[in-house]
């Protein structure tokens, strides 16, 4: 139905960063701190939850190094 809300995760676009960052920065002991800026250049390593609009929740990933060589 046109103009209609649903709830779901999403690919973060570039229309999400400031939601982005101040989610992260409302959680500062439980989340990564990152800039704006990081957040911009990794637009495609995030994923956004919505609910009724608005973006309530965030999630990255990253490819880390083996540990332990």
């Amino acid at each position: 139905m046109p103009g209609s809300q649903t709830n779901g995760i999403r690919a973060a676009g570039f229309k999400d960063v400031e939601a982005i960052y101040a989610l992260i920065k409302s959680y500062p002991q439980e989340l990564l701190p990152r800039s704006i800026s990081d957040i911009v250049q990794n637009i495609d390593r995030f994923l956004v939850y919505e609910a009724a609009g608005q973006t309530v929740g965030t999630a990255a990933w990253q490819i880390l190094r083996e540990i332990g060589r």
